[in-house]
């Protein structure tokens, strides 16, 4: 699935696309939208520079196979190393020139980041090694000596349980090391790639497409009366959004079947819809694909 458009931010003008990565057909090339080739001024470039959102970036050379240019020499590489998986959903960005900054996001919709390494706390070995050298193992249970009878209690370090609590100590800080540098949870995707799937299980589902309640408060997305959708030919059909009594969900209203019959959903289709908002986050298009779909007979 893919999709190209021109967007405009004041006085920068940004060329994007975006594609549905399917492993059987993009793990060792990507095809280029045809629409998209346009921007390329009649000469694509012969090598191209992918750009992630931290700063990494991968040489991938531009070919033409069976008159479609794909990103060819190069993508295997970089499809693997950002781990991608059937339905990630990636945004491109063409400066003009010959560079792409591409977002990646998940099944979930939320942006795909590379987890941190796990934090592991120190352990001082010769603070622990007199103590460990003491410890009995027997049948699988370690065993502690117990205090001589002429320990001198009031000499320094002479507590049976100072070093115990030492230990203690030590791996209560460990735990609570690891606790505060957990990674934190995956921010939601921004406004201008926020989506959301259906799967189209039951009719019921296919009479009335709900917008997720959550995904719109997270991103602060405000909904008009009526919203255009748009295949991934450019095609687009104006749609009435409706709402419940208590106005607390909203969707998919007149208009909704026209395109269900046009795109052929029936129950069993899945589809893709991402939200393209204005400067004031009120949602003006739906971007939608059918990801599989029933074959009309």
């Amino acid at each position: 699935m893919e999709s190209a458009g021109l967007s405009c931010g004041g006085d920068k003008i940004s060329c994007e696309f975006f594609k549905v990565f399917l492993t059987n057909r993009g793990s060792t090339q990507l095809q280029i939208p045809r629409s998209f080739t346009k921007f390329f001024s009649g000469i694509p470039p012969c090598k191209v520079i992918l750009v992630e959102h931290d700063g990494k970036h991968w040489d991938v050379k531009v070919e033409k196979i069976e008159g479609r240019l794909v990103f060819k020499s190069g993508w295997q590489e970089f499809s693997k190393e950002k781990n991608l998986e059937d339905c990630d959903f990636l945004v491109f960005e063409y400066d003009g020139k010959t560079t792409f900054n591409v977002k990646i996001f998940g099944k979930t919709g939320c942006r795909k980041v590379a987890a941190p390494p796990k934090v592991v706390p120190i352990v001082d070995l010769e603070e622990d090694s007199d103590e460990h050298s003491h410890e009995i193992q027997n049948n699988g249970v370690r065993k502690r000596p117990l205090p001589s009878p002429k320990t001198n209690v009031k000499s320094e370090g002479a507590c049976p349980f100072k070093e115990a609590q030492r230990k203690s100590k030590r791996i209560k800080e460990g735990k609570d090391k690891m606790n505060d540098e957990k990674p934190a949870l995956t921010k939601h995707v921004p406004l201008e790639n926020a989506h959301f799937q259906i799967c189209f299980d039951t009719p019921y589902k296919l009479k009335r497409v709900e917008f997720p309640r959550k995904l719109l408060k997270m991103n602060n997305i405000k909904l008009l009366r009526s919203i255009t959708l748009r295949d991934e030919n450019g095609k687009s059909w104006l749609v009435m959004i409706n709402s419940s009594s208590n106005y607390d969900r909203s969707f998919l209203g007149s208009g909704w079947m026209a395109f269900k019959e046009s795109k052929n959903i029936q129950v069993g289709s899945r589809c893709d819809f991402q939200f393209l908002v204005d400067k004031a986050n009120v949602a003006r298009e739906l971007l939608v694909r059918v990801l599989s779909k029933i074959k009309k007979k």
